[in-house]
């Protein structure tokens, strides 16, 4: 598989963790006022099925892909909290 593939399917796989943190982020839920739901161990799983990609592509050794997903990852987290303030101030 080439790197750029590997990349984006291991991209695609931390995306649902990432955007499920983003939706049950605690500290956003109690500025709002709701109630937090979601329990710290269960975020712990969400958090290690995130990371579970990029450690593949380490293992793997392909470093071009790792160095893609880390910089995909961390693009895809800023993304969702910044969409979910800018959620939140609108209501």
């Amino acid at each position: 598989m080439s790197m750029i593939l590997l990349a984006l399917a291991a991209l695609a796989l931390s995306a649902v963790p990432i955007v499920l943190l983003g939706i049950g982020d605690p500290k956003r839920r109690r500025a709002a006022g709701a109630k937090d739901v979601s329990a710290s161990g269960q975020r712990w799983l969400l958090v290690i099925a995130a990371c579970l990609p990029g450690l593949a592509c380490a293992l793997l050794g392909d470093s071009a892909a790792f160095i893609m997903w880390l910089g995909g990852s961390a693009l895809l987290g800023w993304s969702v909290a910044a969409y979910f303030s800018t959620k939140l101030k609108a209501e």
